[in-house]
């Protein structure tokens, strides 16, 4: 279903996405499973026909070479350079829209890329008057203004409570 797939990839990103922002201290990332043997519809990045699902393509956008992502642990965002060049002269623009897609933060900053790095280039800020849900668009242009990547989460106000006596 188009929910599965959607969850699938919301799923897949954040956890590739965290492994690129803290790739300087981690060592790897172990990915269960890369498919399926049998019909389900949830963490295989291939289902049992070999077809590619949400999971795919959220794993492929969190490995972009050239990507900017959000970090859920500090609340800063992130330019991964997964290439041995130096990028010089890009630009990140940054916007944050409210659920009715009004833009309540927007924002461009300059930006250079040292070789195979992961670097923090924008902490957000606290937000006001912000609906409950809240949308976060991140694009990189080079310096013939040309899109190299975009990325967009769905956010909320209300923070995640890990309930771990849940069975």
């Amino acid at each position: 279903s188009l929910k599965a797939q959607i969850m699938n990839y919301e799923l897949m990103r954040p956890m590739f996405e965290a492994f690129q922002a803290n790739k300087k201290n981690a060592t790897g990332i172990i990915q269960w499973m890369l498919n399926s043997s049998w019909p389900e519809m949830y963490w295989q990045l291939y289902d049992t026909f070999l077809r590619q699902n949400g999971a795919y393509y959220g794993a492929k956008k969190a490995n972009e070479p050239l990507h900017l992502l959000y970090n859920y642990g500090d609340n800063s965002l992130y330019k991964i350079n997964d290439t041995l060049d130096n990028i010089l002269d890009y630009k990140a623009r940054v916007q944050v829209f409210d659920i009715n897609s009004k833009i309540i933060f927007n924002e461009e900053v300059n930006l250079s890329f040292s070789p195979e790095s992961s670097e923090a280039f924008l902490k957000l800020p606290d937000l006001e008057n912000v609906t409950n849900t809240y949308f976060l668009s991140l694009k990189l242009f080079d310096n013939k203004e040309n899109e190299i990547s975009n990325n967009f989460y769905w956010l909320s106000t209300k923070e995640d409570i890990l309930d771990y006596e849940y069975e």
